[in-house]
This record gives structure tokens, sequence and C-alpha cells, in this order.
């Protein structure tokens, strides 16, 4: 069994100074930039009829994909929101239900301890003292 030869791939890319070359460029000449190419597409839109419907779908889809986005991130939120008081709420139950078994449990006694019963003594009135 061969195996298949794989084409070697030759990837070309810029140089770490062609790239600072290149974004200087850009950001001293933007408008210039910007003016080139309003004119190509501008150019282009007139020429190509179907130019113009691919850009009205990629706007179409993209109108749709943002709006599916929106909504699924408003349902997510709504979905999380529901949940934490949800959870709020549970934890309060339980802290409720125990609270309440805690005042309702009776608490034990010692069956061989006597109970004591504490006697109240009247408290000592002290006199002033007269000059």
């Amino acid at each position: 069994m061969e195996t298949p030869i794989e084409p070697v791939v030759k990837y070309s890319s810029y140089t770490e100074a062609q790239k600072k070359a290149t974004n200087k460029y850009r950001v001293a000449n933007k408008e210039k930039i910007n003016e080139t190419r309003k004119a190509y597409y501008k150019k282009r839109k007139e020429n190509d009829k179907d130019f113009i419907e691919y850009k009205r779908t990629k706007a179409r889809e993209y109108y749709h994909r943002k709006k599916q986005e929106a909504e699924h991130k408003k349902q997510n939120e709504i979905a999380e929101k529901l949940k934490k008081e949800a959870e709020e709420k549970a934890i309060q139950e339980a802290k409720e239900a125990e609270e309440k078994a805690k005042l309702e449990e009776p608490k034990p006694m010692a069956i061989d301890e006597p109970v004591i019963e504490k006697v109240i003594k009247p408290k000592r009135v002290q006199r002033k003292k007269q000059l």
C-alpha cells in the first residue's frame, strides 16, 4: 500500500517590516484609501447587477442573523433570571423550613435528672444616706 503524496503548500506572508510599513501607510492615508474603496464599489455597483443582488442577500442574512442573536440573547437572559429567582426562592423556602423545624422540635429532657425550679428572690432596696 502506498500512501498518497500530499502536495507541499507554501504560504507567503508579510515580514514584520512589511506589516509595519503597510499599517503606517494605512494610518497616514486613511481618507485616500476610503475614497478609493468607495469609488471602486460605486463603479462595480453600476456595472455589475449580480454584485448588487449579492450585497442585498448578504445584508438580509446579516440582518436576520443579528435579529436571531438578539432574540436568543434575550431568551437566555430571561431564562437565567428565572433560574436565579427559582434558586433564591428554593433557598429561602429551605431556610424557612429549617427555622420552622427548629421551633417545632421539642427539646429533649433528661429523665434521670430532677427538675430544679429557680426561686426568684425579691430585690433589696437600698436606703439613701441623708446628710
